[in-house]
């Protein structure tokens, strides 16, 4: 009887496509719920940050699962966080907002007291998150020359997160 939940954790480490990507994006946008969209932003960041190490890694195939599947030592994101830090992957900005963007989740996946991105607790977490400066080329529009994924400055705890 494994075989279905085999199965069912091969889904969920499976990579993304650029299509999923999109997909994914427009899930969030769709999602309503600050709960739902805070845990699947969370976990979009922790797959980046997978892919990082094992790509900085040179992680073989064979070897991914000692590192990353049930009981490894980078299974958890705190795991994946710390050793993303000392390779140097990220520096000390990001390492302050991945801690962020972790307790967050922590608190919408584990809470049983309703919680949005408006409950004081989480509010004042996302106002100490920094947004990275915009990088040219990569962050901006080729035809109107603006910068792309830049946060409004009246920008909603939310969008905060998401950003």
């Amino acid at each position: 009887m494994t075989k279905p939940l085999d199965a069912l954790a091969h889904l969920s480490r499976q990579d993304h496509t650029p299509d999923y990507f999109l997909a994914f994006h427009e899930e969030i946008n769709a999602e309503k719920n600050d709960r739902g969209a805070a845990i699947l932003l969370a976990r979009n960041v922790e797959v980046c940050l997978r892919y990082a190490i094992s790509r900085n890694l040179a992680v073989i195939e064979d070897n991914y699962k000692l590192l990353f599947h049930t009981g490894a030592p980078l299974r958890s994101f705190e795991g994946k966080i710390r050793i993303g830090y000392a390779m140097g992957i990220f520096g000390d900005q990001t390492k302050n907002n991945l801690d962020r963007i972790k307790g967050i989740r922590n608190a919408f996946a584990h809470a049983v007291i309703p919680i949005t991105f408006e409950t004081v607790e989480i509010k004042a977490v996302c106002e100490t998150m920094v947004m990275p400066e915009i990088i040219y080329p990569r962050a901006i529009s080729g035809t109107t020359g603006e910068p792309i994924g830049a946060l409004q400055p009246n920008a909603k705890n939310r969008q905060k997160f998401q950003k």
